[in-house]
C-alpha cells in the first residue's frame, strides 16, 4: 500500500445508507435533519457535514448535509483502500444522525472499535421519540421502522443489480459486506426479510451478507423457531441472505425489560419476553452457521448489557466472525460445502453454547 492510501486509512471517509428524505441542495448534495420523514428510497452518502440551525421557539436544531455517491465509486474506494470489509449498522430507538456517523465520535459511532480495516457504514433511519422507555409515540415510530425495513430491501436489492453487472462490485463489496442490527434495527431485519421470500426462491444470489448480527434484538423470540408458521419464514430469509447468522441475548437487558413493560403495543407484537433476553431456543431452524451468544458470556461483567456493540469483547467476537465467515467463502469457492445440521445436532457446537458450555466455547474462540 503507498503513502496516499496510509494517510487516507488514518482517517477513514464517512459513509452512510440514508434511509430519510433529503432535500436537494446542488448537483449531488443533500441535506437532512432528524425531523426528515422515512424513505423507501435510500441513497449512499458521504462528506457528511454538520451545522447548527436557530429556531424561532425551540433553540437550535441540527441540519446536515452531504455528496450522493454511487455503489461504484463506494466499491473502487472500498478495494483502493484495500478495506477487508464493509459492515452496515442498523441503529435501534432514541438515536439522532450525529449518534452514529463514524469519525464523529457519538455514542454509538462503531468506526474506532472497529479499526481501520473494516469500514463502518451506518443507516440513518428517523427516530421522533425523546425516550426509549417512555415511547407515547411508539406506533408512530414502528411505521418509520417498516418503511426503514423496505429502504433496507431496496438496498440489497440495488447490492444485487450491481453485483450481477460490475465484477469489481461484486468481487469487494458481496460476502465482504456484513450486517450488525441491534435492538428495534433487528426488528427493522426481520420486516425486511419477511417481504423476500418469492424473490430468494426465484434466484441464485450474485450478493450476500457475510455476517448477519442481531444485537439484543427487539423482535419476537419466535423468529427462527421450526413450529411458529407465522415468523419462520422471515428467520428462513435471514439465514438465506448471508453466509453467518449470530444472535446475542441476556435476561440481564434490563432496557428491553422495561420497555416491554411499558409499552403494551409492544407486548402485543413481541411478546413478553423477545429474542435479545431469551434467544431463539433449541427448537430453531439452522445451519452450522448460524451463532447463538449469551452476553453474559461476552462481556462477563457490563454497565450496559443492551448497548454494548462499541465493547472490546463484543468487537473481538465480531472481528472473529468476520475473518471465520471470509474463510468459509474462500473454501467454498475452493470446493468445500458446509451442509445443514438440525438443531440440538452434535455438530452444532452454537447451539451448546447457548445451554451452558459457553466458558468452554469462549476460551476455544479466544474472545477476551
Amino acid at each position: 500500500m503507498d503513502s496516499m492510501d496510509e494517510r487516507l486509512r488514518e482517517v477513514l471517509p464517512s459513509f452512510a445508507l440514508l434511509g430519510v428524505k433529503p432535500k436537494t441542495v446542488g448537483i449531488g448534495q443533500v441535506q437532512f435533519d432528524s425531523r426528515s420523514e422515512a424513505t423507501n428510497q435510500p441513497i449512499l452518502i458521504t462528506d457528511i457535514k454538520k451545522r447548527e440551525i436557530p429556531g424561532c421557539f425551540c433553540g437550535t436544531r441540527t441540519s446536515y448535509t452531504a455528496r450522493v455517491v454511487s455503489v461504484t465509486s463506494f466499491a473502487k474506494l472500498v478495494k483502493d483502500l484495500r478495506l477487508s470489509d464493509v459492515m452496515v449498522f442498523v441503529h435501534g430507538y432514541a438515536v439522532e444522525p450525529q449518534d452514529i456517523i463514524s469519525g464523529w465520535k457519538g455514542r454509538m459511532d462503531l468506526q474506532s472499535s472497529y479499526g481501520n480495516d473494516i469500514l463502518v457504514v451506518p443507516v440513518i433511519w428517523p427516530f421522533h421519540n425523546a425516550s426509549f422507555t417512555e415511547g407515547l409515540t411508539h406506533i408512530t415510530d414502528r411505521r418509520q421502522a417498516t418503511m426503514a425495513a423496505e429502504a433496507l430491501r431496496i438496498f440489497f436489492f440495488k447490492m444485487e443489480a450491481y453485483c450481477e453487472s460490475d465484477e469489481t462490485v461484486k468481487e469487494t463489496l458481496s460476502f465482504n459486506t456484513h450486517l450488525c442490527t441491534h435492538s428495534i434495527g433487528s426488528w427493522i431485519l426481520s420486516k425486511m426479510a419477511e417481504g423476500m421470500t418469492e424473490y430468494l426462491q426465484s434466484r441464485q444470489l450474485a450478493f450476500k451478507f457475510g455476517v448477519v448480527t442481531l444485537v439484543q434484538a427487539l423482535v419476537t423470540a419466535k423468529l427462527f423457531t421450526l413450529c411458529s408458521q407465522e415468523f419462520y419464514q422471515a428467520g428462513f430469509n435471514i439465514l438465506a441472505l448471508s453466509q453467518s447468522t449470530v444472535v446475542t441475548h441476556t435476561e440481564k437487558d434490563e432496557t428491553l425489560r422495561q420497555f416491554l413493560n411499558k409499552q403494551k403495543s409492544a407486548r402485543r407484537l413481541f411478546g413478553k419476553q423477545c429474542l435479545g433476553q431469551v434467544g431463539p431456543g433449541n427448537n430453531v431452524a439452522h445451519n452450522k452457521n448460524f451463532h447463538v451468544y449469551n452476553a453474559e458470556m461476552i462481556l462477563e461483567k457490563s454497565s450496559s448489557y443492551h448497548l454494548y456493540v462499541k465493547m472490546s469483547p463484543f468487537v473481538e467476537l465480531m472481528k472473529l466472525l468476520i475473518r471465520k465467515s471470509n474463510t468459509r467463502r474462500t473454501e467454498r469457492t475452493s470446493g468445500g460445502d458446509e451442509g445443514c445440521v438440525e438443531a440440538g445436532s452434535s455438530d452444532s457446537p452454537e447451539m451448546s453454547r447457548a445451554s451452558g458450555s459457553t466458558c468452554e466455547e469462549k476460551d476455544r474462540l479466544q474472545i477476551r
